[in-house]
């Protein structure tokens, strides 16, 4: 399959210092934070939502030694820390979404599945970009895909920026583009870690749902990640554990991906963890049934599901209750 590359060294494609700082208003460029990272055991973690997570991918076998991820949680005022171990195992409450086929190909899925990508490749255009370009011209179109999220609203432009390079500095960041006769439609942000791609973002219009901007999308970079540059997998990230992903089922049940099973290991600072064991989560539970569901307790409840997902891999169970909280 031929990709058209916007070439990085075109000016036309290339984001000026003076757009982003004009559209950042009073923050400027070189006070953009840097992602949070240390070495621990000879293991690189970032900090993503104060919480440490490894830099290699999941299907690394890690050497953990806890009293040192104890000590770093403490002195840099974390949460806590988790990471992933028995990479495709037995099922469990904890798994990737991942395309490992080394022969992926579209006469491997099913007829209706050819036949909304060969009309998402017909009716866009598909190009590899650079992340600036989607710095310079993606903001319209990340506004635009809030319109079908019910409980977040867009960041500003500083925030979007920020979150597009947030691990810029750990992975190396590719980024792709959808048109539709000519106009940007869709982005996706991917991320390469060792010889594994990882699809961190994608946003699209949804105004243009039915030119299938999504199949063309992840049809073209599966087959080019896996074909073209010879990596092991391309993966879409871990099960979300709050709400149904459209876009995990999609590419299991759609484009020919699949779950890998995993253990979860989470490691959380006592004052964390307590409140969770002695009930702040079921409390959480209740307020979500309630209709009581705030930014607090979601992210209460996002940590106490984690929490028994994480003792469960560590029993070795599958307990009921979490198969149906998190749509297994």
């Amino acid at each position: 399959m031929k990709i058209h590359v916007m070439n990085n060294q075109d000016p036309k494609n290339m984001t000026s210092a003076a757009f982003v700082e004009n559209k950042m208003g009073n923050k400027n460029l070189s006070e953009k934070p840097l992602t949070e990272y240390y070495s621990i055991n000879g293991i690189d973690w970032y900090v993503y939502r104060r919480m440490l997570m490894p830099i290699p991918g999941p299907d690394r076998q890690l050497d953990i030694e806890i009293d040192k991820i104890r000590k770093v949680v403490f002195k840099h005022n974390l949460i806590g820390a988790a990471w992933t171990y028995d990479w495709d195992c037995k099922p469990t409450p904890w798994y990737w979404i991942v395309c490992d086929d080394k022969e992926y190909d579209m006469s491997k899925l099913k007829s209706f599945d050819r036949r909304d990508i060969r009309r998402g490749l017909k009716r866009t255009e598909v190009r590899q970009c650079s992340m600036d370009w989607i710095a310079e011209h993606g903001y319209e179109v990340y506004q635009k895909a809030f319109d079908r999220y019910k409980f977040t609203q867009p960041k500003d432009y500083a925030g979007f920026y920020q979150d597009l390079f947030k691990l810029a500095d750990v992975a190396q960041p590719e980024g792709w583009c959808v048109f539709h006769k000519g106009e940007l439609i869709a982005w996706l942000s991917v991320y390469i870690k060792g010889n594994a791609a990882f699809a961190d973002d994608l946003k699209f219009d949804p105004a243009f749902r039915s030119v299938y901007p999504t199949n063309a999308v992840f049809y073209v970079i599966t087959q080019h990640y896996l074909l073209e540059r010879k990596c092991d997998y391309i993966t879409a990230g871990a099960r979300n554990v709050n709400h149904h992903t459209g876009v995990q089922d999609f590419l299991v049940g759609n484009m020919g991906w699949r779950k890998v099973y995993t253990r979860l290991a989470l490691w959380l600072r006592p004052e964390v963890r307590l409140p969770l064991i002695m009930g702040a989560g079921k409390l959480s539970n209740w307020m979500k049934n309630a209709n009581l569901f705030t930014s607090i307790s979601r992210t209460v409840n996002t940590a106490y599901l984690l929490w028994q997902i994480a003792q469960a891999c560590k029993n070795r169970e599958f307990p009921e209750h979490l198969k149906g909280n998190l749509g297994t």
